[in-house]
């Protein structure tokens, strides 16, 4: 079995398993794939071929993810001889993208100097997070590719000019699924909004006979 191999990460509805065989004798008839969820599972059938190479797609579209899928490739010769299997483990199959929470700026948030540390928070159910970007409108500005899941992440960026700009996480998982968190807006202006002040006591027009007022 040539494809897939072992802890192979599959996020492809089709995706093209092939493998190899021979025989000495009178030659390979026809090649067997075959699936199944996990070690205790039954064997599900996928496909067969008789001309070299040998490959199917197999259709995954279907099938719940999990990281115990195995993978078994055999042929057999004219006469009914079947040579040995050839079994791939820890196959994962996986089309759910990373999980994005944005931590701050909150949405629709004002920042006066133009520097702003960016935070999130990313989870994935089955795969590590390969890497994660910070999207300023609409274009990777910057990317890491050590994330640590479940702790608050940042990006910081200086030197942003006055201005509306539209910011975003995208994230990967090692199956090669991107999720993008929601769009949030963040304002670049100086504060010009003087203070507000109320004179609480004394009142207008007060009378008070104590000497401190």
């Amino acid at each position: 079995l040539d494809r897939p191999l072992n802890f192979t990460n599959i996020s492809a509805t089709a995706y093209l398993i092939n493998g190899s065989a021979n025989d000495d004798g009178i030659g390979v008839n026809m090649t067997f794939f075959w699936y199944r969820e996990n070690p205790s599972a039954s064997w599900t059938f996928i496909c067969n071929d008789t001309t070299e190479p040998y490959s199917c797609s197999w259709n995954t579209s279907s099938l719940p993810e999990g990281k115990f899928y195995q993978v078994r490739f055999y042929a057999n010769d004219s006469l009914g001889n079947v040579g040995a299997e050839d079994i791939h483990y820890n196959i994962t199959i996986d089309r759910t993208g990373p999980n994005i929470s944005l931590v701050s700026p909150e949405n629709a948030t004002q920042d006066i100097d133009g520097i702003v540390i960016f935070e999130y928070n990313v989870t994935d159910i089955l795969l590590g997070v390969d890497n994660c970007s910070l999207i300023i409108n609409g274009s990777v500005n910057q990317t890491n590719t050590t994330i640590t899941e479940g702790i608050t992440q940042n990006f910081t960026l200086t030197g942003l000019g006055n201005g509306t700009y539209l910011w975003n996480i995208n994230c990967t998982d090692s199956a090669g699924n991107m999720e993008s968190s929601p769009v949030y807006l963040l304002n670049i202006s100086p504060d010009v909004t003087p203070p507000v002040v109320t004179l609480i006591s004394p009142k207008d027009n007060s009378t008070w006979v104590k000497s401190d007022v």
